[in-house]
């Protein structure tokens, strides 16, 4: 029986030789691809595919449904208050990346709670997010960053914060509705994170109030 020889160097029998070339063929990666994220297009979800006319809504989801060496996610400008973690490595010369189409692409570290619905007056200038469920380490009125205390919740001086576990984030910003300030909460520690991954390009963010820092790498 004949064989065949491939540009690797592998053999297959004669009459084999189709079944092993439809397995070498099938062994190989995807070809590179870009995937976009727009938050602001109204056709945008979690499942893509990742098109410009289907992005995906959040830089997370991208980056877990397509990672690896080649892939580019590109994330439209709008404002993504979500911490990415990097799930794969690229490769040399085939980074995996996550690329800013643009100079305003911004990564929030804190939720928006400038609604005045989502407060209610606890004492004198003292008011009470009872929607928050987490302790945040910042706070900020405006661009103003609030000073945490430990006092008693009715006696907190104007410009300070407190997080009390089964009651919520209280807020003294100087009187009145704490929304009226424009109000943020930290909540992610980090924009991007990334652990035991190498061969990744994060370019081109502006990544703001994260409660540690804008990229962690371990």
């Amino acid at each position: 029986m004949g064989s065949a020889r491939f540009p690797d160097g592998r053999l297959c029998a004669a009459a084999a030789a189709i079944g092993c070339f439809l397995l070498l063929v099938a062994s190989r990666p995807a070809a590179a691809a870009t995937y976009y994220v727009d938050n602001t297009n109204p056709g945008c979800s979690g499942a893509g595919p990742g098109t410009q006319s289907a992005p995906y809504c959040t830089i997370s989801a991208a980056a877990a449904q397509h990672p690896g060496a080649g892939n580019t996610i590109l994330v439209v400008a709008g404002t993504y208050r979500e911490q990415v973690s990097i799930p794969a490595s690229g490769a040399s010369g085939s980074p995996f990346v996550i690329e800013a189409a643009g100079p305003s692409v911004t990564v929030d570290g804190a939720d928006d709670l400038s609604s005045a619905a989502q407060w209610s007056s606890f004492s004198g200038g003292v008011w009470l997010a009872a929607g928050v469920t987490w302790a945040p380490k910042q706070v900020f009125a405006g661009t103003t960053r609030l000073a945490a205390t430990t006092v008693a919740p009715a006696s907190m001086p104007a410009g300070t914060f407190e997080y009390v576990a089964g009651s919520g984030l209280y807020v003294n910003a100087g009187g009145g509705n704490p929304a009226g300030y424009g109000l943020w909460v930290g909540r992610r520690l980090y924009g991007f994170t990334m652990s035991g991954k190498s061969w990744v390009t994060v370019r081109g963010f502006s990544v703001t109030r994260a409660d540690d820092k804008g990229i962690q790498v371990q």
